[in-house]
């Protein structure tokens, strides 16, 4: 028996142990009760039947200034984790990066395309409202239907253009509970909230963004990666949410517990989140270095700050849909390996007149071929089509201009999550 297994089997064990015991204490919820909740907690028409914000509603004017008044000594640390280019028991679909043309190649340019699945427990990202629907509709009744092989029509990450900046609020429950990571399938209950807001001294408030710390990241560089159950919230928490009237909701791992307890509901805690309060999720973030530089500072609120996502306007349907983008994690305080977008090197305003030619078709053969590959792998036949228009439309400017031009290869597609980048500052 490999590593591997002899680690899923006690993984598996521990996670039916954690989980009974967290279930025990908490009343029985079943598919009943979710369905119950869905419309008892719902925020539907709250603020307005053609609302697309949710509970970020909530960050006001008033919110923000508050929290950029936490800002004390003035440094910053990255909540996204390092992307994951390895193929692991939590990470089915590394992300993929390949340069198309270097600067030796192709006169000076460098181009390059990348690849990822954000879903997952292996690349932070935020999740949008159109990512779940249930029995039909989205949050605030917008309709499943409306979200195509093209893209999310509502709902979708661009509704958040100008970024999330409040209150974070760390929950280090490992810390609460005297140990550096949760067990697998451990369960994080409202006892453990507010038993956390008595010990840490403060209590969480309307436009928050509450962050659950469970030592994913610390536990997988210890003893490697698993398969099995995650520590989570527990369903229970949905109804204390939206009475403290939080605006964003994340953690180090998939949000919800794992196995979640609940009949026939796999990720009952994203369900009523996403559909019932219109939340957005901050899923797989990193929160290693900010619960340690919180606790060495002795303090568990500062500002939060989700950068602004690519807007991206999609020809032919006039308005905005989204596609995934990278996790950019910058962490200038720490020396460890990155990998970001590459960006074309400028060559100025026009190319070598004797070189011209040869080097424009060794360009945009480059450029068809990533705009290819980026395509192939969101499996959009249509926008294969449009893409392939919009090169030949910009080929035919640069062979009568001989003018640079640089590109950016954004890939495409059908769910809407991403999350350029998430960091604190105390």
């Amino acid at each position: 028996m490999n590593k591997l297994a002899r680690r899923t089997i006690a993984n598996v064990a521990a996670t039916v142990i954690a989980s009974q015991a967290v279930f025990a204490e908490e009343a029985p919820i079943t598919g009943a009760t979710i369905d119950a909740w869905a419309t008892e907690l719902s925020n539907a028409g709250r603020w307005g039947e053609n609302d697309q914000l949710g509970t970020l509603n909530l960050i006001t004017p008033a919110v923000r200034v508050a929290a950029a008044k936490l800002v004390t000594e003035g440094v910053s640390f990255s909540m996204a984790h390092p992307l994951l280019t390895e193929r692991a028991a939590d990470n089915s679909s590394p992300f993929e990066h390949r340069m198309m043309a270097t600067p030796e190649r192709a006169g000076g340019w460098a181009t390059d395309t990348w690849g990822l699945m954000f879903h997952g427990f292996a690349h932070s990202h935020i999740d949008a409202l159109c990512h779940l629907a249930y029995k039909g509709k989205y949050y605030n009744d917008f309709p499943m239907s409306e979200t195509t092989a093209e893209g999310c029509k509502n709902l979708g990450v661009t509704n958040i253009a100008d970024g999330i900046f409040t209150r974070g609020v760390l929950m280090d429950i490992p810390r609460l509970k005297g140990k550096a990571w949760l067990d697998a399938g451990e369960g994080v209950t409202v006892a453990d909230l507010e038993a956390w807001e008595k010990e840490a001294g403060f209590k969480v408030g309307s436009g928050d963004a509450v962050l659950l710390n469970t030592g994913r990241w610390l536990r997988r560089a210890e003893e490697g990666t698993w398969q099995g159950g995650y520590p989570g919230f527990h369903a229970s928490t949905v109804p204390w949410f939206k009475a403290r009237d939080v605006a964003v909701v994340g953690t180090d791992g998939g949000l919800d517990v794992y196995p979640s307890g609940v009949p026939n509901s796999g990720a009952p805690v994203h369900t009523l989140v996403l559909t019932a309060l219109g939340m957005p999720i901050l899923d797989v973030m990193d929160l290693t270095e900010v619960s340690e530089a919180a606790a060495e500072r002795k303090r568990w609120t500062f500002p939060a700050d989700r950068g602004a996502p690519t807007r991206i306007e999609w020809h032919g349907f006039g308005d905005q849909r989204d596609s995934h983008v990278l996790a950019q994690a910058s962490r200038t305080h720490r020396s460890r390996s990155r990998i970001s977008r590459s960006k074309s090197a400028s060559m100025g305003s026009s190319w070598p007149s004797r070189r011209a030619a040869s080097t424009a078709l060794r360009y945009w053969t480059i450029e068809i071929a990533a705009l290819a590959f980026n395509v192939t792998m969101s499996s959009l036949s249509s926008l294969m089509r449009r893409s392939f228009e919009a090169i030949a439309s910009r080929w035919s400017r640069s062979s009568s201009s001989l003018r640079s031009s640089d590109r950016k290869v954004s890939s495409r597609s059908a769910l809407s999550d991403r999350n350029p980048s998430i960091s604190s500052s105390l």
